[in-house]
This record gives C-alpha cells, structure tokens and sequence, in this order.
C-alpha cells in the first residue's frame, strides 16, 4: 500500500511540475512575440524581388533580446557604424537577417 501511494504522489507532482513549467514558458513566449516594436517604413514592396530596404531610412528596432538602430543609405544598403571614417577597415558580412543585425 505504501508503494501505491509513493507512485501516486510521484505522479502527481511530476504533473504539477510540468504543468506549472508549461504556464511559465506560455508566459514567457506570450511577452516575447509581444515585445518587438520598430520604426515604420524600414522596408518597401518591389514588384521584382518583394521586398527591400528604403533609400534614407534610419530609425530604431526594439525586441525582447536585442535593441538596435539602422540606417540605410541613399543606395538602399544598410550603413554600418563605425565606416565614416576615411581609410578605416572595412568588412562586407553577406546574408540573410541574422548577419542584418
């Protein structure tokens, strides 16, 4: 009889448990596809490719894990910080959204 009521309690708290870790992630996930906000207008329609970057934009990017600002150029690449300055390094990362950031 005692070994049939240790089995049950393992049960049922190992069911508590994943409930309540079920209810955090919920949670967790819930915010974090809520909590991304961006300045309108970084992208436009192109009939040819979708979609593209705007000439001239520059504005901000807020997500849950990263704060970032951008800024495009008049040729509608992204400008990268750090290039204003005459003779210094440069290196061109090509990619998809993970090397935009």
């Amino acid at each position: 009889m005692r070994a049939l009521v240790n089995v049950a309690l393992l049960v049922v708290s190992t069911a508590a448990a994943l409930w309540v870790a079920e209810m955090l992630a919920g949670r967790y996930l819930d915010r974090a596809a809520h909590a991304e906000h961006m300045a309108p207008g970084l992208l436009r329609f192109d009939n040819r490719i979708g979609w593209r970057l705007s000439p001239g934009w520059h504005g901000r990017h807020q997500h849950h894990d990263y704060d970032v600002r951008y800024t495009i150029e008049a040729d509608g690449y992204r400008k990268s910080a750090g290039t204003d300055s005459p003779g210094a390094a440069r290196i061109n990362v090509y990619g998809d959204s993970y090397t935009f950031r």
